[in-house]
């Protein structure tokens, strides 16, 4: 189960995924269950196991405003605050039943202590959140939910379609035009 998370990272030899097994946390999380709340200072990179997560931050209305959706094999965390060890301005939380693998800083720097192949988590530390992606504004709905279809359509599975619409920036009622415009043209 934990090698399976360094293998979407790069390429790591038995030993370094004994060192990894040693340091990583399994957590069981209860769909609901917060594993980042806004203020605290993000300390820990999460593997989704299995189950699927979700990052929100919350407007002055109370509304959830989706800036992150995570499935199964997937990495994430909350980049600002972890980089710069700022409290957060999101939640991290399960939308289902999971289990995730936690590593903390600490662990990741006591891992490139002992083995120059975790240097790799620099790679995943420094790629750009998808959420970025569907913040510019310089994409169509349309170029939107095409990405989705094409790179990560299991979140169709999984989430529902208005968290999905927040998460594209878009409205249910627009998601719902392009889903049925792209059905049309199939």
């Amino acid at each position: 189960m934990q090698a399976n998370a360094l293998d979407t990272i790069g390429t790591f030899n038995a030993a370094d995924k004994a060192l990894f097994e040693k340091e990583v946390k399994i957590r069981h999380v209860d769909k609901g269950e917060v594993l980042l709340r806004e203020g605290m200072v993000a300390n820990s990179l999460f593997f989704n196991v299995n189950g699927a997560a979700f990052q929100y931050s919350l407007s002055p209305s109370g509304a959830e405003n989706i800036t992150g959706l995570y499935m199964a094999n997937e990495w994430f965390y909350n980049p600002s605050s972890l980089a710069a060890q700022t409290p957060s301005h999101s939640f991290i939380a399960a939308y289902v039943d999971s289990i995730v693998l936690e590593l903390s800083i600490q662990s990741i720097h006591t891992l490139i202590y002992k083995s120059a192949a975790f240097f790799q988590f620099n790679s995943l530390i420094a790629q750009p959140t998808t959420g970025a992606y569907f913040f510019d504004n310089t994409l169509t709905p349309i170029q939107k939910y095409a990405y989705i279809l094409e790179h990560r359509p299991a979140l169709l599975q999984v989430f529902p379609l208005k968290m999905i619409a927040a998460y594209l920036k878009i409205t249910p009622e627009t998601l719902s035009r392009v889903r049925e415009k792209l059905a049309r043209a199939d």
